[in-house]
Formats: C-alpha cells, sequence, structure tokens
C-alpha cells in the first residue's frame, strides 16, 4: 500500500467513520482497511515494518564486477567464470561453502 493511499484511509475514516465506506471510495477490502487502522493506531507510524532478510553473500560493489564482466565476456563458460571472479561460490545456489 502506497503512502498516499495510507494517508487517504486515515483521513476518510477521520471523516466519514465508517470502514465500509473508506473501503468502498478507496477500492480495498475492508477488512484491509481495519488491520491498517489497528496496526496505525497500535504503532503510532505509517511506516511498515522492517523485515530482515538474507544477509547477501556478496557486496554490491562485487555484484556490480560479476555483472560487468559477464556482459564483457559472454563465450566464458560458467564454471571458467565462478573460477576467475566468483572463487568459493556454489553455482546451484549462489552461497559460499
Amino acid at each position: 500500500m502506497t503512502n498516499v493511499e495510507k494517508g487517504m484511509i486515515i483521513a476518510f475514516f477521520h471523516c466519514l467513520r465508517n470502514i465500509a465506506l473508506v473501503a468502498q471510495v478507496i477500492g480495498r477490502p475492508w477488512t484491509t482497511i481495519k488491520s491498517f487502522l489497528a496496526q496505525a493506531c497500535e504503532r503510532q507510524s505509517l511506516e511498515n515494518i522492517l523485515r530482515p532478510g538474507r544477509t547477501p553473500v556478496l557486496s554490491r560493489q562485487q555484484c556490480r564486477t560479476i555483472v560487468r564482466a559477464a556482459k564483457s565476456n559472454r563465450k566464458m563458460t560458467r564454471s571458467a567464470f565462478r573460477d576467475k571472479y566468483a572463487p568459493g561460490i556454489s553455482l546451484s545456489t549462489g552461497k559460499s561453502p
């Protein structure tokens, strides 16, 4: 949900005081509107909760270097490319052994 939609939901709810009407105006299910309002009141914030994911194996600079190398060496095989630019990274999973 965009920040504009979040702001519209809060503004319409303060004016209309009816979740079903707000859902109809916004074009989202009333359960979504109800859940969003409950979370916004509980957290006192419109921001989404951070969801940390898996830590990347390679840094952004390493990724850029590999992509540039792949574009310039299109005839190189996967294993030769891996041995030259990303030694120790698994071909199937992209993880360090």
